[in-house]
C-alpha cells in the first residue's frame, strides 16, 4: 500500500510540474511572438499583446518610433534566446532574453500580468 501511495504522489508531482512547464512554454511563446512582430515591423500586431493600460501608455505608432530609435542606437536585432524568468511580484512574470544586436549585446525583458498580457518591455 505504501508503494502505491508513493507512486501516486510521484505521478501527481510530475503532472503538476509538467503543467507548470507547459504554462511557461506558452508565455515564452507569447513573448517570442511579440519580439518577432517587432522584428518584422508589425507594430499593430505587437501592441495587440499589450494590456489595456499599456495600450493607453504606448500606441502602435509610438511603439514603432521607440523601436526605430532602439535600432538606431543598437543596430538591427540579430538574434535572441530565452534565458530566464523572474517573478518580481505575485501575478507578474518577467521573461528575459539574451539578445545580440548589430553593435552590442543586451537583454530584452518582456513583462506579463496574470492574464498573459504585456505590461512592460525593456531593453537593458
Amino acid at each position: 500500500m505504501k508503494k502505491w501511495m508513493i507512486l501516486a504522489l510521484s505521478v501527481f508531482v510530475l503532472v503538476a510540474c509538467g503543467s507548470e512547464e507547459d504554462g511557461n512554454e506558452a508565455i515564452i511563446d507569447e513573448a517570442e511572438a511579440f519580439i518577432e512582430h517587432l522584428e518584422n515591423g508589425d507594430f499593430e500586431a505587437a501592441s495587440g499583446y499589450f494590456s489595456d493600460e499599456m495600450k493607453e501608455q504606448l500606441s502602435a505608432e509610438e511603439l514603432e518610433q521607440v523601436y526605430g530609435e532602439l535600432n538606431e542606437m543598437l543596430g538591427e536585432l540579430v538574434s535572441y534566446e530565452y534565458s530566464d524568468m523572474q517573478v518580481p511580484e505575485e501575478g507578474v512574470q518577467s521573461l528575459i532574453f539574451a539578445a545580440e544586436f548589430e553593435t552590442t549585446s543586451a537583454s530584452l525583458i518582456v513583462t506579463f500580468d496574470d492574464h498573459q498580457e504585456i505590461i512592460g518591455f525593456f531593453v537593458q
